[in-house]
Parts: C-alpha cells; sequence; structure tokens
C-alpha cells in the first residue's frame, strides 16, 4: 500500500465517520440556565464563613511576640525589663 491509497482511505473514513453537516449556526441561540436561588444562598454562606474563620485563625498562627530589648538592673533584688517589638514592657 503506498502513500496515495493510504490517504484515500484514511479521507473516505473521516468523510464517512463525520457526515457534512447542513444550516446555519447563527440561528442557534444561546440557553440560559438558572441555578436555584437556595444553591446560590449556600454559596454565599460557604464563602463568608470562610472568610469570617480565615480571619479568626490568622492571629493564632503568628507567633508570639519575642522580647526586642533586655534591661537587667544589679539592684538588690535584680529587676530585668523586657521590651517587644511594639515597646510593651
Amino acid at each position: 500500500m503506498n502513500n496515495r491509497q493510504l490517504e484515500s482511505k484514511i479521507r473516505t473514513s473521516f468523510a464517512h465517520a463525520c457526515p457534512p453537516v447542513e444550516g446555519e449556526f447563527d440561528t442557534v441561540k444561546p440557553v440560559s440556565v438558572r441555578r436555584p436561588q437556595w444553591k446560590r444562598m449556600l454559596a454565599a454562606a460557604a464563602a463568608f464563613l470562610f472568610v469570617v474563620g480565615a480571619a479568626l485563625a490568622l492571629p493564632l498562627l503568628q507567633p508570639p511576640a519575642a522580647a526586642e530589648t533586655t534591661v537587667t538592673l544589679d539592684i538588690n533584688p535584680c529587676i530585668e525589663l523586657k521590651v517587644d517589638g511594639t515597646d510593651t514592657v
């Protein structure tokens, strides 16, 4: 079998598998699908709970503030003061 015969068989097979389409496709109108109201409300509630949960969990994920400065006074009794990044003693 040479290339011409092979190409001829492929064209014939393709022509039989995909018949020619007749008519115009411009007349087809898109169909709008309206989702039920409860699905929209459920999706909005889930998104709201996700945002609120993330906002509440964010402070829990941050490490505790470490002392940036340490001041030690050697006076009887010893006193040690630590200051963090927000200047809280």
